[in-house]
């Protein structure tokens, strides 16, 4: 009965190169019924590449680990990302020994983690094959390529030493070296119980994130989730921003540091796992008895009613104890709800029921349901493979008709350039890494596809220089945003490629969400109020919400969205005439937003490209409402409802997107088309109608939507 599916899916999966055939591949993983199928056609859609042979060079058995780890110091490090020039030691942790380093070019500091594979411990081919593992998993990425703060440190770049195959080296940012749970213990003794209350809570949704979300390893495999498994005082760090302003940062996943287990140790698992769930669980129990406690140790032979702890909280004595007995908790969720049900952690229920609701009706799937699927699941098998073959077969007329890059015909060769708005959208768009696939960009993607056409991008100052430089042939094209104002010459077509809108925001924190901005202005701001407030007729949110706090105003080193705002806001008033607005880049702008909420109690408020901030939970972008009808927020569940503040926004990453539809069809009153802009001119190459044309297949509309963008199908990711 299988092997007709199989057949059928291997063929069709064999008519894509590897990269597309590997997007495919995962879109039809999404199928219950098809997963066991396709992980029996994986090794042949992906055979793995012969590992290249090591040398290895002798070792002395007799060298002391300590001794080995200081002949790293002032050395310099080759790795995928750069070269890391190193420091100084800091000290043993988990596996390995951390040094502050600097990456050479960039001067950006680091933290470069090294690990051992003695040869007293590791023969040859065990040490080649840990560092080989390590290459392939020491490292996380959301399948969408975005990077995001889940209070997790995830690492930079992974290396196995190229001359020893006794080292390795993981490369993150600063915050791993932050000072440890257990240092902090040490320093300051048991915890108040209002600190571990949080502790528990951060923890818990950075497992949260954790277990559920898709990730993808540096080998390419994606994980549906992954556990921890290493959680103790060591691997948690606390991270602080500012005077009692800190955060719990989970660090030293098993992953990777479990590689360098000696030879015969117990095996682990990080898949997602009841068990392995329930270790992580059990874990995190024992830190919380052991910050309540002051003690390192947990005594092991006590029976758990017998465990002493301080009663100064009762509640978080049993919170402690359900952690601590596996079959209390079946998820991290599940325990995350169960502390917020303690009062004044609590949400109330008009905050409760939008996302608790989206969340049972997703997470309660009838068993019996699950069963009519999988006996109907070769019928269905030939449904789902003839939708996917006629959307590649679609008229003409419909969009990205084409199924991939290569597959475009009559793409002229050679060099041509083309232009943008400097610091505007498409900079941003070309920024973006692992596309498609790991380290892939936008320009590098297309590279690979079309090896005989060389695109060099060359931005401009203004929008009008931009399309002056396409008239003047300068350029072969432009990519812009399409505003009301932007007026065409007769000689120049365009092709609309995506779409983006600028976001407004404030701040949001969901812990303190009760006396939030996104609250009292009950998600939503009107097109008027936003331009009085940008113009200084209003001061004080109190105007037009039921909060106090005083207004602050904030505006991106981004002349694409200042030009949008000017029109589409301020009715042309330039926003530098405008008094007492802090300009600065995007991402710095963000966190000082959410840092004058927590720090100085001010509602501040900005804009930015919406491409470029969706997946930020530090900020909320608000509804709009024009002069008529009802606000319309940008941003959309997965399950089709748009964001509202009693959604966390940090605990629901990777389910929210921009929604497309009200981005086509202007409802979103900021919303704009990003075009290519090219001469009709006979004598001239027509490279921009054809660069259009690529980015309009299928892949290329992939593409564009990991890069951040709206496509023009407005399919769902």
């Amino acid at each position: 009965m299988t092997a007709i599916p199989k057949i059928l899916l291997k063929t069709y999966l064999r008519r894509f190169p590897a990269p597309i055939r590997l997007n495919r591949f995962s879109f039809l993983s999404r199928y219950s019924w098809l997963k066991n199928l396709l992980e029996d056609l994986r090794p042949e859609l992906f055979p793995p590449e012969p590992a290249p042979p090591v040398e290895a060079p002798p070792v002395e058995e007799d060298l002391d680990i300590a001794a080995i780890a200081a002949q790293l110091l002032n050395a310099k490090v080759q790795g995928r990302q750069g070269i890391y020039q190193v420091e100084q030691w800091l000290g043993p942790r988990g596996q390995g020994h951390l040094f502050s380093a600097v990456k050479l070019g960039a001067k950006q500091p680091v933290i470069l983690k090294e690990f051992l594979l003695p040869a007293r411990t590791f023969n040859p081919t065990e040490a080649r094959q840990r560092q080989q593992a390590f290459t392939q998993l020491a490292g996380l990425a959301r399948k969408d390529g975005r990077r995001q703060d889940l209070r997790l440190i995830q690492p930079l770049d992974a290396i196995a030493d190229a001359t020893s195959i006794e080292r390795c080296y993981l490369i993150t940012d600063e915050r791993d070296a932050s000072p440890t749970l257990r240092h902090q213990l040490r320093e300051q003794g048991p915890f108040d119980a209002d600190v571990i209350w949080q502790v528990l809570e951060q923890v818990l949704q950075t497992l949260l994130h954790l277990h559920q979300q898709i990730m993808v390893l540096p080998s390419g495999q994606r994980q549906l989730g992954l556990v921890h498994g290493n959680l103790t005082l060591d691997s948690l760090l606390w991270v602080e921003y500012a005077p009692k302003q800190w955060f719990v940062y989970l660090t030293d996943l098993a992953l990777w540091e479990k590689i360098f287990d000696p030879p015969l140790a117990k095996p682990y698992t990080v898949n997602v796992t009841t068990d392995a769930i329930c270790e992580d669980l059990r874990s995190l129990g024992v830190i919380g008895y052991r910050l309540l406690t002051g003690q390192e140790t947990m005594p092991s032979e006590v029976v758990l009613d017998d465990l002493e702890m301080p009663q100064t909280d009762p509640a978080l004595v049993i919170f402690i104890k359900r952690l601590l007995t596996p079959a209390n908790f079946d998820s991290a969720e599940a325990a995350w709800q169960e502390l917020l049900g303690r009062p004044h952690l609590a949400p109330t229920d008009s905050e409760r029921t939008p996302v608790e609701e989206t969340v049972a009706t997703q997470r309660r799937v009838p068993r019996w349901l699950i069963a009519l699927v999988s006996a109907v699941a070769l019928v269905i098998i030939a449904g789902v493979l003839w939708r996917v073959f006629l959307r590649r077969q679609a008229p003409a007329s419909q969009i990205a008709q084409v199924c991939c890059l290569q597959e475009v015909g009559a793409v002229p060769q050679g060099e041509y350039q083309y232009t943008g708005l400097a610091q505007g959208t498409w900079n941003y768009v070309l920024a973006q890494q692992n596309l498609g696939q790991r380290g892939q960009t936008l320009t590098s993607a297309i590279q690979v596809a079309q090896p005989e056409l060389t695109l060099t991008y060359v931005p401009a100052d203004s929008m009008d220089a931009a399309i002056a430089a396409v008239q003047s042939g300068e350029v072969d094209f432009a990519v812009l945003p399409r505003v009301k104002d932007l007026e065409l010459p007769a000689e120049l077509g365009a092709e609309v490629i995506a779409y983006d809108a600028l976001a407004v925001f404030v701040a949001f924190s969901y812990a303190e969400r009760q006396r939030s901005l996104p609250q009292s202005l009950r998600g939503e701001l009107a097109l008027a109020d936003l331009q009085a407030l940008y113009v200084g007729q209003i001061d004080t949110w109190r105007d037009i919400s039921r909060t106090w706090l005083p207004i602050k105003r904030y505006a991106p080193e981004n002349i694409e969205a200042i030009h949008i705002f000017e029109n589409r806001v301020l009715n042309l008033i330039r926003l530098e005439q405008l008094p007492e607005i802090e300009v600065q880049p995007t991402f710095p702008m963000l966190r000082a937003i959410l840092q004058d909420f927590e720090t100085q109690q001010l509602g501040s408020i900005g804009f930015a490209p919406l491409s470029q901030v969706f997946g930020q939970c530090s900020i909320y972008p608000l509804a709009l409402r024009g002069e008529q009808g009802a606000a319309v927020q940008p941003l959309v569940l997965n399950t089709g409802q748009a964001v509202t503040p009693n959604l966390d926004l940090c605990d629901r990453k990777g389910v929210y997107f921009p929604n497309a539809e009200v981005l086509q069809t202007g409802e979103y009153p900021l919303a704009y088309e990003i075009i290519v802009l090219f001469p009709q001119d006979n004598s001239r190459v027509p490279i921009g109608p054809k660069f259009a044309e690529l980015l309009r297949t299928i892949e290329g509309q992939q593409l564009l939507r990991e890069a951040g963008l709206a496509p023009l199908d407005g399919a769902a990711p």
